[in-house]
């Protein structure tokens, strides 16, 4: 037979799917795009694959595939996503937290930790509720990882303390006389709402 007279059928398979639901699609040379999985009729001989670029991938190199006739070519290509490395500095050392990466990944934990290989793009953290104290703000706090990059994520619980505090003038003098009461109350995580007073 001729080389270039004959046909073949050309497959290709694109792996991860986390790259195949972001978009990634293949083509021949000068050729239309292509799904994964998609089988094309093409003459036999070699053939150039391209593969289409996806922003926070690692596109796969062309390849050359020798079609042979009349039967199946399966061929695979791998994209590679980028990462970059999430470090969780947190006070108190018990406060939990979940952060949530681009490709919808949830990673869940408590005090400090280092998270690698998570993927590029936006990220939250969600500070968890700490009996005593309130959360840091804002909660979720929104982040963006870089490719190689590492990004802290800082978060300060503050001890909730509530300090009543009043003072009285004048506090001495012949009944009957008013007596003005200024509020010097204090609280470290929520605003007083209310007072009561007792006499």
């Amino acid at each position: 037979p001729i080389i270039g007279e004959g046909e073949g059928v050309l497959r290709v398979t694109l792996l991860p799917e986390g790259a195949v639901s972001a978009g990634a699609k293949w083509r021949l040379l000068a050729g239309d795009w292509n799904s994964s999985g998609a089988m094309l009729a093409v003459a036999d001989g070699e053939r150039t694959v391209k593969f289409m670029d996806l922003e926070g991938w690692i596109t796969p190199p062309d390849r050359t595939v020798n079609v042979v006739r009349d039967v199946t070519n399966d061929v695979s290509a791998t994209y590679t996503r980028l990462t970059g490395t999430v470090v969780v500095n947190v006070t108190p050392d018990n406060a939990s937290w979940t952060v949530t990466d681009a490709d919808g990944g949830v990673r869940n934990g408590a005090g400090d930790a280092v998270l690698e290989n998570v993927p590029t793009g936006p990220l939250t953290v969600l500070w968890g509720g700490l009996t005593g104290y309130a959360a840091p703000e804002p909660n979720p706090a929104s982040h963006t990882v870089a490719a190689g990059g590492t990004v802290t994520l800082s978060g300060v619980y503050v001890k909730a303390v509530l300090t009543a505090d009043f003072t009285a003038s004048p506090r001495h003098g012949a009944a009957p006389f008013d007596v003005v009461f200024t509020d010097l109350s204090t609280s470290t995580t929520k605003p007083i709402q209310q007072w009561t007073w007792y006499f």
